[in-house]
């Protein structure tokens, strides 16, 4: 096989190569076009740029860019010049769009066992990378090639004014395609995002969402949870959702895939990261497009069938999403009065920040309430005259016992019947002695340290949506409706490790212990669980090395 390939490469390159280039059927201009792309080689080749996106940028075809590797004529004329001065790191690149060009053309195979000419390493002016054996076959070799090339590529850290794309699949076994950039603003995560719809929708046109609607929706929505997703070292880290048109435009080695979505406007349709319900919404919308980039579900997944998921101490949002964005994310939250009486009432000094209050259900979740509390009871009602800026009682009062397994709780309301009264609701919740996690819990919401963060209006009041992001417009009321900002604390809304997942791509060996729980996260049966460390369902999975 060496042989046969060492024979070809003397052979001229037209009768093997399958680019525009080579199919010119004049002459002159085919010789004019190749010129110029081979002279662009060799300048970027003998320069001192190190950058990927630029030693591999389009260069200029018959009928406008063309993508660097399609131009095989071009590559195998300069393809020693690159092996000598390129870095192994882009080589790699190279590599990788090489073993992609479809149909593998004898030209394409022989620019590869030029730049890997069957000896232990491949190596640049800047590193040594890409271990290979003799295969022989040529399709083996393009495969192994471009295997090893992914996999040194997914473990390289990224580097400054870097773009690196990650292409495999995750811990749990799905695919994810993102491209990442790091720069003195921050970290950027590049997602392409192709919407398309599930079906024919049955509603008027007027009342379906489009692709472009749910793109705009999408990107608001991570927009909205920019400020609080830190990079490794407290970096900023955007996530740039972008079209396939968008994509094409940045150079080939760096490009992310697509991901198909479809919007779905059936009924009660459960959202997931490949099929989005018309009506979802930011939480459900951020936790799908966070699978995309590799992390997995936290959330219990018994109900699921899911019989070995590790549901880690500090909530995320990618366990329970709506506690995660209601302790985290900013956003402005409107109400709206169904009565002239409520109507009234928000027009009363005092009333609003009453309304308002967080009050238990803000400052616990519904799974810890259906474990360890009791159905409230109500008290009587006081009656809170138009003149009195201050209600008769607080929004909310809790008492922890002696023991610190017992705290009894008392919400007040406005009462809806005339907006001009209060009465309260009392709520026990009890721990086991033996539960420390609960204890702890108690103890917390006691002592106020429970972030506590209002999302819905209170019963009696029509929701007027929630605008998730950060506005400082204060309270306002206008009419029947009053709106308010709610700024939450610094209650994390992702952890390290997953940060560390994102960064580390598709490479194996980085957040190993995450790898090893999220490899179970959507085991079905016992046998699957056998193989799961005790870690991820005794303790944090997420604090171990």
């Amino acid at each position: 096989m060496i042989k046969t390939l060492f024979l070809l490469a003397w052979l001229p390159a037209l009768v093997f190569a399958f680019d525009d280039v080579a199919l010119i059927s004049d002459d002159a201009t085919r010789a004019r076009v190749l010129k110029k792309q081979v002279q662009e080689i060799y300048k970027r080749a003998s320069s001192d740029a190190t950058d990927c996106a630029e030693l591999l940028a389009p260069l200029e075809g018959p009928a406008g860019p063309m993508d660097f590797e399609e131009a095989t004529t071009a590559l195998e004329k300069t393809v020693k010049n690159i092996a000598l001065r390129y870095p192994a790191n882009c080589i790699n690149s190279l590599l990788q769009n090489l073993a992609l060009l479809a149909p593998a053309t004898p030209a394409s195979r022989r620019i590869i066992s030029a730049l890997n000419p069957y000896e232990p390493i491949v190596q640049g002016f800047h590193e040594k990378a890409l271990a290979c054996e003799v295969h022989q076959s040529g399709i083996e070799t393009l495969l192994a090639l471009a295997q090893n090339a992914q996999a040194i590529n997914e473990c390289t850290p990224l580097q400054m004014n870097k773009w690196k794309r990650v292409s495999g699949t995750s811990a749990y076994g799905t695919s994810i395609n993102y491209s990442l950039n790091k720069s003195a603003a921050g970290i950027r995560v590049a997602i392409n995002i192709d919407f398309k719809q599930a079906a024919a929708p049955s509603e008027p046109a007027d009342k379906t969402v489009s692709n472009e609607t749910m793109l705009a929706r999408a990107r608001g929505c991570m927009e909205a949870v920019g400020g609080i997703i830190k990079g490794p070292t407290g970096e900023p880290m955007k996530f740039d959702l972008i079209t396939p048109a968008e994509a094409a435009r940045m150079p080939s080695a760096v490009r992310p895939r697509a991901n198909n979505v479809t919007i779905d406007h059936a009924v009660d349709v459960r959202s997931n990261s490949g099929n989005y319900a018309h009506d979802v919404g930011c939480p459900t919308i951020v936790h799908e497009v966070l699978h995309l980039v590799g992390l997995c579900d936290e959330y219990p997944g018994e109900s699921d069938g899911k019989l070995c998921r590790a549901v880690p101490k500090q909530n995320n949002v990618m366990g329970d999403t709506f506690e995660a964005f209601n302790a985290s994310v900013p956003r402005r939250v409107t109400c709206e009065c169904t009565s002239e009486a409520c109507a009234a009432a928000i027009a009363q000094p005092g009333r609003i920040m009453f309304l308002k209050a967080p009050r238990f259900t803000d400052r616990t979740t519904a799974r810890f309430r259906n474990a360890f509390c009791t159905t409230p009871t109500s008290t009587t009602s006081v009656t809170w005259p138009a003149t009195d800026t201050a209600p008769p009682r607080q929004p909310y009062a809790a008492t922890l016992d002696t023991s610190g397994l017992k705290l009894t709780m008392t919400d007040y309301y406005l009462n809806t019947e005339d907006w001009q009264s209060i009465f309260g609701n009392t709520t026990e919740c009890t721990c086991p002695e033996s539960d420390t996690r609960c204890r702890e819990t108690l103890a917390q919401i006691a002592a106020g340290q429970m972030k506590a963060n209002t999302r819905e209006c209170q019963f009696g009041m029509k929701s007027g949506g929630v605008s998730w992001g950060e506005t400082n417009l204060g309270d306002v009321v206008s009419g029947n409706k009053f709106s308010f900002d709610v700024n939450p604390g610094s209650t994390p809304f992702v952890h390290p490790k997953h940060i560390q997942r994102i960064m580390g791509g598709t490479c194996p060996s980085i957040a190993s212990s995450y790898n090893n729980c999220a490899k179970n996260a959507y085991a079905d049966s016992p046998q699957e669980c056998e193989d799961a460390p005790a870690y991820c369902m005794q303790s944090d999975f997420h604090e171990q090395p």
